[in-house]
């Protein structure tokens, strides 16, 4: 009987930590999670009313294990601890387990995919445009823009949704980010430029991609592509904040770099800024708010 209280309190001490975890994690797919969120916090308030009586069992055993063995009391309850330890696990994956399959990603409608081309003429030698794809992982189907499946452009898109709520930004900023990989990549992790060492899903040329810890080593790995789009992207808002300038300078940031010199802006103007609103209304359609 004691041990039943011990496992029924090990779970209810964990329903405030498991509901933490979902507050304090990823917006996206914050509509179908809230169900989970619910689910989570039922147990809550009778947590203070039976932790009494859990933590009376609880001692009870103990006081029985120190009367009835030679062995020093921590050593007695060790076994109960390691099926404690078991339990908990089993809480945990089981509460894990929910969550991804309450998780609903973000469909791509056809006016948000990817934009498709490729630059003209041979590639240059600090080029990756004819570098072999490698094996395995979320990979596109050659180097060119927008050559990627639809089912990997909708996850490399909830990744950034993810990453970027993860880390602050607001919907609008997240939504910014999608223009700009839509624009530079077509959210094609295999992306390589002609023109430049430009390659990933940013588009990020050497000098830049190693200070968001782009390396030859993780080039093609889309959680470190994904990373660095959001970092960097954060960075520019937060330096067009800091000059008074507009948010069509972002993408110009991104683009030029902090010189302003190599015709940023007006691409941002004409292929960026257009889909921040699409993406913005997508997003808040998949968490619920429209």
């Amino acid at each position: 009987m004691a041990f039943n209280h011990l496992k029924k309190l090990n779970e209810l001490e964990r329903l405030p930590k498991q509901e933490q975890s979902i507050q304090s994690g990823s917006k996206a797919g914050l509509g179908s999670r809230q169900r989970t969120q619910q689910m989570l916090s039922q147990g809550q308030d009778k947590i203070t009313d039976m932790k009494i009586s859990m933590d009376d069992a609880s001692y009870g055993v103990k006081k029985v294990f120190a009367r009835n063995t030679i062995r020093p009391e921590e050593n007695s309850m060790s076994p109960w601890m390691e099926l404690f330890s078991t339990e908990e696990e089993r809480i945990t994956k089981e509460a894990k387990d929910k969550l991804d399959e309450d998780y609903d990603p973000l469909k791509l409608t056809e006016d948000l995919y990817g934009k498709k081309g490729v630059q003209e003429g041979k590639p240059v030698e600090q080029s990756y445009f004819d570098t072999a794809l490698i094996e395995g992982g979320l990979r596109g189907n050659s180097r060119k823009a927008g050559d990627v499946s639809p089912e990997i452009q909708q996850t490399v898109v909830n990744k950034i949704i993810e990453v970027g709520s993860q880390q602050g930004m607001t919907d609008y900023e997240i939504a910014y980010a999608l223009s700009i990989a839509r624009y530079e990549s077509g959210f094609n992790p295999d992306a390589a430029a002609k023109t430049s060492s430009a390659s990933g899903i940013g588009q990020f040329i050497d000098e830049t991609g190693a200070k968001y810890g782009i390396t030859n080593e993780n080039r093609w790995d889309l959680d470190i592509q994904v990373q660095a789009l959001v970092d960097h992207t954060i960075d520019n808002f937060e330096t067009a904040r800091k000059k008074g300038y507009g948010n069509e300078y972002v993408y110009a940031l991104h683009h030029d770099g902090p010189g302003l010199g190599s015709g940023g802006l007006a691409k941002g103007k004409k292929n960026v800024m257009p889909y921040v609103p699409r993406y913005l209304k997508a997003i808040k359609n998949y968490r619920g708010e429209s």
